[in-house]
């Protein structure tokens, strides 16, 4: 196990629906600072647009047939974009991103079986959704 996927496992697994709910109060700000920041790349957008939907799908009862543990590191994936502090911060121009994307791109990869199918049944192209770092 890669330091990424122990980063997810280990964040994920304590995940309870009171951090989803707590996510979904921040989502709106980080969607914005994610979206006005010149520095995030168009492709790990994506990838949070596809997340967040995900999310905002889960917290509404839709989504039924993802498991648990993969929502659960979409979660995770999220809630790690809120972080300042983080493995590299995000105050870092360009640098602080890395992370962030290896994060988002290792839960991708990691949930292939339960969420390639339905990323490109929104439009998204798998490939490029998983392949960010």
């Amino acid at each position: 196990m890669n330091l990424m996927e122990k980063i997810i496992t280990d964040g994920a697994q304590y995940l309870t629906l009171e951090d989803l709910d707590a996510l979904m109060v921040v989502l709106p700000a980080l969607k914005d600072r994610l979206e006005e920041n010149a520095e995030v790349e168009p492709a790990m957008l994506d990838q949070f647009r596809f997340l967040r939907h995900l999310a905002e799908e889960a917290d509404q009862g839709l989504r039924r047939e993802v498991p648990l543990m993969a929502l659960a590191e979409v979660t995770f994936a999220l809630i790690y974009l809120t972080r300042d502090n983080d493995l590299i911060p995000s105050a870092l121009p360009h640098e602080g991103w890395i992370d962030d994307k290896a994060i988002l791109t290792t839960v991708l990869q990691r949930n292939e079986r339960s969420l390639r199918e339905l990323a490109i049944s929104r439009g998204h192209d798998w490939e490029l959704l998983t392949s960010v770092i």
